[in-house]
């Protein structure tokens, strides 16, 4: 049995931990020392040790560092799934963004992840539905029906509230309403005016992952008639 949420670990200590010898970076040898005291983690520090790694990945740090503790998550599935559904949003994300490797491991994550979030979609943080929808087309989860109703609701609760988003939420938005199922074209066009409204705030890379959402729509679009 898994301690309670009231276990600690001293993230601190991992964090200036020095390997020797020919070992790797001392932020890997944190990460093996993650896993190794994973019993002793409680969910929320899961997900606050994922998000530390996904902002190591970003600033140029390997992925495969972070396997020891992507490992133990996804062994620890059911564990993690009794979480609130908050939480499980971030660890889906920060699994998706730390590539996770393909396994029935994550494959059964995942879709009893979005399972729960679908069946609590009510409790889920707006906020975290367009990472969760992110990670969901990233990783080609096969839950369709709870993809579904994940998004329905979004679109519905969220109506008018798009230009509130930042603009990276949105780009993945659109990238990942081409990406899962069948392509949303009412999705789409929702989104239209705010991306108008903002088009001189996105990025780059923003802009290519809308655009190619469009693209990608529009040719599905030509297909079907």
């Amino acid at each position: 049995m898994h301690p309670s949420a009231s276990s600690t670990i001293n993230f601190s200590s991992l964090r200036h931990r020095t390997s020797t010898g020919n070992e790797h970076h001392p932020r890997t040898t944190a990460n093996r020392a993650a896993a190794t005291n994973f019993s002793k983690l409680s969910q929320q520090q899961v997900s606050q040790f994922l998000s530390a790694c996904c902002r190591a990945v970003s600033a140029g740090f390997q992925t495969t560092s972070t396997d020891p503790i992507v490992q133990c998550v996804l062994r620890n599935g059911p564990w993690i799934l009794q979480c609130d559904v908050e939480t499980i949003s971030n660890i889906l994300w920060a699994l998706s963004r730390l590539e996770a490797p393909d396994s029935a491991a994550r494959h059964n994550f995942f879709v009893n992840a979005s399972q729960k979030l679908a069946d609590n979609v009510t409790s889920v943080p707006s906020l975290c539905i367009p990472d969760v929808l992110w990670a969901l087309a990233k990783t080609r989860v096969p839950n369709k029906k709870a993809v579904r109703v994940i998004k329905a609701h979004y679109f519905q609760t969220m109506k008018n509230c798009f230009t509130y988003l930042e603009t990276k939420k949105i780009a993945n938005l659109c990238w990942a309403l081409t990406v899962l199922d069948e392509v949303d074209f009412n999705a789409l066009s929702t989104l239209s005016p705010v991306i108008l409204d903002k088009i001189d705030r996105f990025s780059l890379t923003e802009m290519s992952n809308i655009t190619w959402a469009f693209a990608k729509a529009k040719s599905s679009q030509s297909m079907a008639r």
